[in-house]
Formats: C-alpha cells, structure tokens, sequence
C-alpha cells in the first residue's frame, strides 16, 4: 500500500540501464533532495555505471548490481536488511520488481513506458501527427513522485564532474570539437564518409581541436577517422572510463553525436550538442533534455521511426534516415553552438 503523505526516511532509487536512462533520473533526483532533505536517498544501478554514479548529486548511498550470480544472491541478502522504506522503481521489469520484493518497502513507485505510444509511432505512419507525445522520459521519471507533492521546476538534468576526473585526462580538450560517431546500434549512426567531411569542414572553420570519442568496441572506427583527415585528431575513444569522458565532455566546446549516452553526458555537464537521429525520433522521449542543442534529422520519412532503440540494419535497406542527411547542416549547426561567425 502506497503512504504518500508519511514521510520517506530511506529510498532507494532502481534504474539499472542503460547510460542514458540513468542520467534522465538525475533531474527527480535533484527535486527528490530538495522536498526530502533529511532522507537518505540511495541508487541502484548495474556495476558498470559506477563511476557515473559518483557524479550524481543528492545521493547517500550508491549501490551496484553485481554481474556474476553467486554475487547477486549475496547481494539480495544484504539489500533484505537495507530497511529502505519506500522504492522508487524506474526500471520496471522482472529484475528490478524482484529486488523490490526483496527490500519490501511500505510503498513502491513505478515508472511505466509508453509502450502503446511508441508501438503506434512506429506501425501507423498516417497516424503520428495525432498521438500525443508523451513527456520527455525525464519528466517521466519525475511523474512518479508527483503524488509527494514534487513537481517540475524547469530544473535540467545534472553531472558533477569531479577534480579527479579532470586530473586523469591527459590531452588537451579545451574548447574542442567533440564527435561520437558510435552507437549499439547501427541504424543509429552516421557513415564514416559523412563523419570524415564533417572533420574536414571543421577543421577550415577554425575549429583545429578535434577529439573523437568512443568506447573500447569503437576504437577501429575512431582510428579510421582519424586515419582519413589530413590533420591532428585526438582519438580518445577505449581510453577513457565513464569519469574522464564525462570530464572530456564538459571542458569541449560541443559535441556532435547520435542518439547515444554521451548526448545525454553533454546535456548532464552544459555542453552544448547536435543530436543526429536515425531510425530514432525526439518524441520516444530522448532528446537532449533542457541543454542547448540542436537536432538534425529527416522528417517525413514513413518508415522512421522503425524501432524504440535501433536495429543491427535497415529494415527497408535503404538507410535513408541516415543517409539523407548531408553534411552542411550538421556543421552549420556545430558552428553556431560553437560560436564560429560564418566565413566571409
């Protein structure tokens, strides 16, 4: 039974993935903190994610998934004896109700998808100038706790990057050109050939300091782009753990990426970002969220959106969705984020 009105003395807050995700909680988090001062407020996440934790404000306690199953059911044993008294489930699937069975709280808050929303978006093209768009999936989050009386402020979503954080980066990242070329999914990403030209334009707009970033399975596509202009490029990507990508981002000038984790970062730490979206659409509810950006996308396309978080390939085969995208708005774009007055 759900006791809104008696006040929370623990929570625990379960959003286990992915990165995006757990960067849109921070924003409830925050409000959560300011209504509930004197409570411990505390984080569930996957073990991989620790690192962004620790960047997150308002949080007492940070705890970790284990990956392995023997450390899971001692984990479950300790989180039994935890005595959070209300669960603020934002994951919402069979992992995280059966940790909320675990803990046993007096009262559980869930997060619920727009599932039939984005199902509709995707299978009634004719139909999707009709479907609401539902809230942006950190006013979502926040949607949870409206029964506490904790409504939206304006506020944006929030990243502390730490001195240490900014202490192991060991290149020079000020007021540079950021890209993210890579994503999970394919259809969520730019061609090489299109990334390569935008470098290229940068770099004759004045913008000379080029970071590529990535994660260890993104090193051969950062190395091939940076392989492919005729001037220095940082390639950061596979060296940096969750703490300096974030600090990386936040000392660049702005970022240009796709629907990925680091929009979400740059929008987390005040980096302005061009948010490239493919199969995706802004209105599932991932957009940068209160930051300054702007979106490049192609609008109108029957098929697009195909699918809540991309696929491996083109159901049609044709990757318009990406492939119409030319180059020239895109550094236009970056160019006005940036800051860059156009050339004479």
């Amino acid at each position: 039974m759900n006791l809104p009105y008696l006040r929370p003395k623990r929570i625990l807050i379960i959003r286990l993935s992915s990165l995006g995700d757990v960067i849109l909680t921070t924003m409830m988090i925050r409000r959560l903190r300011y209504k509930w001062r004197k409570a411990t407020i505390a984080m569930l996440t996957k073990e991989s994610y620790r690192p962004l934790l620790n960047g997150i404000p308002g949080l007492d306690e940070r705890l970790y998934y284990p990956e392995d199953k023997h450390s899971r059911r001692s984990f479950r044993r300790n989180l039994k004896q935890s005595g959070y008294d209300t669960v603020i489930d934002l994951q919402n699937n069979i992992v995280s109700r059966a940790l909320t069975t675990t803990v046993k709280p007096r009262s559980i808050y869930r997060y619920h998808r727009s599932r039939i929303n984005r199902w509709m978006r995707i299978h009634f093209p004719k139909l999707r100038n009709c479907i609401a768009v539902p809230l942006p999936v950190a006013l979502g989050y926040l949607s949870v706790v409206y029964r506490y009386g904790i409504f939206d402020k304006g506020i944006s979503t929030e990243l502390v990057v730490s001195d240490q954080w900014r202490d192991a980066v060991d290149v020079d990242v000020s007021d540079a050109l950021m890209i993210a070329p890579g994503a999970r999914h394919a259809t969520k990403m730019w061609s090489t050939a299109k990334w390569i030209e935008l470098l290229k334009s940068a770099y004759s707009a004045g913008m000379v300091n080029q970071v590529i970033l990535g994660g260890s399975d993104e090193v051969g596509l950062a190395d091939q782009i940076a392989g492919a202009v005729d001037h220095p490029v940082t390639v950061t990507a596979g060296k940096t753990g969750l703490g300096e990508l974030t600090a990386i981002i936040e000392s660049g000038s702005v970022l240009v990426t796709g629907d990925s984790g680091p929009m979400h970062i740059a929008a987390a730490v005040g980096t302005p970002v061009v948010a490239i979206f493919g199969s995706t659409v802004p209105e599932f509810g991932f957009a940068p969220f209160r930051c300054e950006h702007e979106l490049i996308q192609v609008d109108d396309l029957d098929c697009r959106p195909c699918h809540p978080h991309g696929l491996n390939r083109c159901p049609k085969g044709h990757f318009k969705c990406m492939e119409d995208i030319e180059v020239e708005p895109v550094i236009e774009a970056t160019k006005r984020l940036a800051h860059i007055e156009a050339m004479p």
